[in-house]
């Protein structure tokens, strides 16, 4: 059973920030380029780890081994089953490679903390930037619980 968690104003807010990068420019990185974006990243991480203010924090894998799931009963076709299909649910351009969550009591706090994330100061080496989304609501499941 999952706990439903509503949000009043007052309160810090959750935010999802999406950390994207461009995998043109990320494969194209030599060995001495992959070692610089690591000893640039790890002081950031460390600033923005020490915020207190991160939720849950995941890598995501090479979007090739991804699997895409479309709803086919747009169609007319109420019982249609869904199409599930190799890869990236959008198919070229910018993928997301992390992704966190962040408690704030405001979007500029979000930005402020997301902006502390080592992809916001990697560009050279990515290509991409952060996203930080306003969480309407949460679920917080517990162990082997399901979203009713």
């Amino acid at each position: 059973m999952a706990l439903r968690i509503k949000l009043e104003e007052s309160e810090r807010m959750k935010y999802l920030c999406l950390c994207y990068y461009d995998p043109a420019v990320a494969n194209a990185l030599s060995a001495d380029e992959a070692q610089e974006l690591a000893a640039v990243c790890k002081p950031h991480y460390r600033m923005w780890q020490e915020s207190g203010r991160l939720g849950a924090i995941g890598a995501l894998s090479d979007p090739r081994a991804w699997k895409t799931i479309r709803p086919m009963d747009s169609s007319g076709d109420t019982d249609a089953d869904p199409q599930v299909a190799d890869g990236p649910y959008l198919p070229d351009g910018h993928r997301i490679g992390a992704f966190f969550f962040v408690e704030a009591s405001n979007i500029n706090e979000a930005a402020e903390i997301a902006a502390k994330h080592p992809s916001a100061h990697a560009g050279r080496f990515l290509g991409g930037g952060i996203e930080v989304c306003v969480c309407e609501g949460c679920d917080e499941l517990a162990p082997n619980a399901s979203a009713d």
